[in-house]
């Protein structure tokens, strides 16, 4: 099993709010990686801790792990669709999102997140519920539609020149339609990367449109506001420009409800940055629900 690095944990562990019988919903549960550390950290001050996962595959490796982990809930699911998911009266202390892909799911070319290893344009992070694949994308979208996406989350320069690229690329007949045989058909267009892969981005976006996460992510958050006045803190650990400034425009804007209490974001320690490079784009943002009033 590759071994996965829960980002910032010590920082997330501090940033919990103080008091006792804290329930947490962690609305993307990974390896369990936060939880491990949030359950050491609070011990018997951790009431309940309910994980939400998306893919259905890892949900399942997850639930047999953690069969016997007391407090702990395991549900399958978007945390989009975090109403329907928690049971009926819970009132969560803490909301936690980790926003990046875990590095099994990039570097495994079977489901097509992976640059590296070949494998079929899908990337659904469910493929069981999920039916639009990234070839059906790049297919069906349109040229504007897929523009509008690259120019914003990409760092290619030539984004319209890229999409008729892809766009001729799918229309061929004779070519298999996998990761390495799109990366070599759009190659000359790509930026030239050192410190990363040069599709890295364009992969990026792909899987951004093919599992709608912008749209999830402003969706998840709306439901996890309180509908009044209440303690309630919301943590989210987003990786992508685009996710930074979802984020923080989001807990702007809901400043009626609450407040940052992260005046900058938080970022890795160098120490983290040497031990896991991976994590070099992360940021943490804490919104503070207001307390009711007496």
């Amino acid at each position: 099993m590759t071994v996965h690095f829960p980002v910032m944990g010590r920082e997330i562990c501090e940033s919990l709010p103080m008091g006792e019988s804290l329930v947490i919903v962690d609305g993307t549960f990974g390896f369990g990686g936060h939880f491990k550390l949030i359950q050491e950290a609070l011990g018997k001050r951790l009431k309940k801790y309910i994980g939400i996962e998306q893919d259905p595959f890892l949900f399942s490796r997850m639930r047999q792990e953690f069969r016997r982990t007391p407090h702990l809930t395991l549900v399958q699911g978007n945390f989009r669709n975090i109403d329907q998911l928690l049971p009926s009266g819970l009132t969560p202390d803490v909301f936690l999102l980790d926003l990046g892909m875990n590095t099994e799911q990039l570097t495994s070319g079977e489901r097509g997140f992976s640059f590296r290893e070949d494998g079929p344009l899908d990337m659904r992070l469910n493929p069981v519920t999920q039916h639009v694949t990234a070839l059906d994308v790049i297919r069906d979208f349109s040229e504007q539609e897929l523009v509008d996406a690259f120019k914003v989350c990409s760092s290619v320069r030539s984004v319209r020149a890229l999409v008729r690229r892809m766009k001729e690329f799918v229309a061929l007949k004779d070519v298999p339609k996998t990761t390495k045989t799109l990366i070599s058909a759009i190659r000359s267009l790509l930026p030239r990367e050192k410190r990363i892969h040069p599709a890295t981005t364009v992969f990026q976006t792909l899987r951004i449109l093919v599992n709608d996460e912008l749209g999830a992510l402003e969706e998840g958050l709306f439901k996890m506001m309180p509908k009044g006045p209440s303690r309630r803190r919301i943590m989210v650990l987003s990786f992508h420009s685009v996710e930074h400034r979802v984020v923080k425009q989001f807990f702007l804007k809901h400043g009626d409800v609450g407040k940052m209490k992260t005046r900058k974001p938080i970022c890795p320690s160098e120490l983290e940055l040497k031990q896991n490079p991976s994590s070099r784009s992360a940021q943490l943002r804490v919104f503070e629900c207001y307390e009711k009033k007496p």
